[in-house]
């Protein structure tokens, strides 16, 4: 069991009240969990192995400014093993919290993809551009990063200190497996004492000398962000290529009430996108096995099909408007789709996927 599994048990065995919302009994049985990590940030799984660092990550990225950095591109989103591509486009990298190379399928992992071309010269990330990021406490200096993955001509030159001092390290060549656990700073001022990298990058200066393009996506053609939903606030109708999966039915919802959301967009080339119940459970919408997910939103150029199973098994549906309340499978016995949905499958005929978060 994981330490998410260990403290959604915990928090499931004390809170068994129900609450109604327009008359259809919704069950607690682990929001207070799930609505507490969201509203802190995504909390990534880790293995009692040791690979994936401190258990204490967790990171918020939607509730925070992303820096602007004129000519680069910054998307923050979640990195989903098996889903998300290992490798960043060309004069890109990924900075992420735990070290998702090693990573099972499915398990997440709270990640940035930075982009930039050779006319931008040097991109700076001090100590407070991080914070931002929610990748460093700062100013306590408490970096939470695991791992840099770079694309093709691309440099990174990290420091210990929160503005480009203390010790330095750097990536001269790609590095397809970007795990710092295994690194230490070579020349360190700390009177000869062996510093991991690992956790201990406060500010870094990113350099691409690449020449392709890059748009505000980040050229991925693929996001995957959680967020709280805030009704009468967020945005309900999505976007070309997007879909919406929350935990509460959100046309339920009364103004200023909220949801733990993900929501998910894809491009032609990136689709078909598949989400199974390991994934889904990682993304706070199944737990212990149990689907929370009781509304599916889903925008123009994009289809999608849900399964009672946990791997795209058992009844299947394609979406189709109205809430999941008052949906069944249209198979013996007519299970509802509310709480039954334990794996997706998203496909897009979107050129281009939003270039803001969601709110």
């Amino acid at each position: 069991m994981n330490s998410f599994d260990e403290e959604s048990t915990l928090l499931t065995e004390e809170v068994e009240e129900t609450q109604k919302i327009t008359g259809l009994k919704q069950t607690t049985k682990t929001l207070l969990a799930i609505c507490s990590l969201i509203v802190l940030g995504s909390l990534a799984l880790l293995s009692s192995s040791g690979k994936f660092g401190s258990p204490s990550k967790v990171v918020d990225f939607q509730s925070s400014a992303v820096p602007y950095k004129p000519g680069a591109s910054i998307c923050p989103g979640t990195f989903v093993k098996g889903v998300t591509p290992m490798t960043p486009p060309d004069g890109c990298i990924f900075v992420a919290v735990h070290q998702i190379y090693y990573l099972e399928p499915g398990q997440t992992a709270p990640m940035v993809t930075i982009c930039s071309t050779k006319d931008n010269g040097p991109v700076y990330f001090d100590g407070y551009d991080l914070k931002k990021l929610g990748v460093v406490l700062y100013p306590t200096k408490n970096s939470i990063i695991s791992s840099i993955i770079r694309g093709t001509n691309t440099l990174v030159t990290f420091y210990s200190g929160g503005n480009f001092d203390g010790d330095s390290g750097d990536y001269p060549m790609p590095d397809a497996q970007g795990a710092l656990t295994d690194r230490v700073y070579l020349f360190s001022e700390t009177g000869g004492k062996i510093v991991s990298v690992n956790d201990e990058i406060n500010s870094f200066v990113f350099t691409s000398s690449g020449t392709t393009p890059i748009d505000e996506t980040c050229g991925s053609g693929l996001s995957i962000n959680t967020f709280k939903y805030v009704a009468g606030k967020s945005e309900y109708a999505q976007p070309p290529g997007c879909v919406l999966l929350s935990v509460n039915q959100l046309e339920a919802l009364s103004t200023g009430q909220t949801s733990v959301a993900v929501r998910v967009c894809a491009t032609t080339a990136t689709s078909p996108v598949k989400l199974d119940a390991h994934a889904l459970a990682e993304l706070n919408l199944v737990v212990d096995g149990n689907s929370l997910i009781s509304s599916i939103v889903q925008g123009p150029q994009v289809k999608v099909d849900y399964y009672s199973g946990a791997s795209f098994s058992g009844f299947f549906d394609s979406w189709s408007p109205g809430p999941l309340t008052i949906k069944t499978y249209q198979a013996p016995p007519y299970q509802g789709v509310n709480d039954n949905v334990k794996s997706v499958v998203l496909y897009s005929k979107a050129a281009t996927i939003p270039k803001t978060l969601p709110y």
